[in-house]
């Protein structure tokens, strides 16, 4: 057997473990951030855009009340990427879904990287939804 060592820049190691397996973990653990969707046709910041930084989603929790819209007429959600000082300007859909009232939209396992400095907003076309993201920064 060969001493040979995997270690990041931050001086962080791979692991092998007893059967030989390589241990591999995401860059860094996920954390969560969460809007409630009050006002119609309102933009809500999300996730700030921080600067020199980058947002990896990971998760993306999307729910509607009982009094989002209706049971057979949808109202739509957007999340979307602007430039940190101007929440109107759309740099990139993460999503673009219309969701009946009590609905769901659950996607995990993601690994969407964000513009440098991005926020993460959110806008619906009605009241009563809540977005959940979950991820983490990296340098950009």
């Amino acid at each position: 057997m060969y001493p040979i060592q995997i270690r990041g820049g931050n001086s962080a190691h791979a692991l092998v473990s007893d059967e030989g397996e390589l241990i591999i973990r995401k860059f860094d653990y996920s954390t969560t951030y969460s809007v409630s969707l009050a006002v119609t046709s309102t933009i809500y910041e999300i996730v700030p855009g921080k600067a020199g930084q980058a947002f990896v989603l990971t998760d993306i929790l999307v729910t509607s009340d009982r009094n989002f819209g209706s049971a057979t007429t949808p109202e739509n959600i957007q999340i979307y990427q602007a430039p940190s000082h101007d929440w109107t300007v759309n740099d990139g859909y993460l999503l673009n879904i219309d969701m009946l009232k009590n609905d769901r939209l659950v996607a995990t396992g993601l690994n969407i990287k964000t513009g440098e400095t991005k926020s993460l907003v959110a806008v619906a076309s009605d009241t009563e939804a809540t977005v959940v993201l979950a991820g983490y920064y990296i340098s950009a």
